[in-house]
């Protein structure tokens, strides 16, 4: 319940990247789902595909934005 009021969920709960992925966004400092937001440059530094990138940032801002 924390998680939901607060919005601040971990960058490990996004199902539009792999574990690979998870692993890389981490290692660029990066631990809460919020902290991507409007962050496209860190997946094209970790080589996600430019087609993934706007649903991995949808899925990430209807996480954090629309609550």
């Amino acid at each position: 319940n924390l998680i939901d009021k607060s919005s601040l969920y971990p960058v490990t709960c996004l199902n539009s990247l792999s574990h690979k992925e998870k692993a890389m966004v981490l290692n660029e400092g990066f631990v809460l789902c919020k902290e991507l937001l409007h962050k496209e440059e860190v997946f094209k530094k970790i080589g996600v595909s430019l087609n993934r990138i706007p649903n991995i940032l949808s899925e990430i801002n209807s996480l954090c934005v629309n609550k």
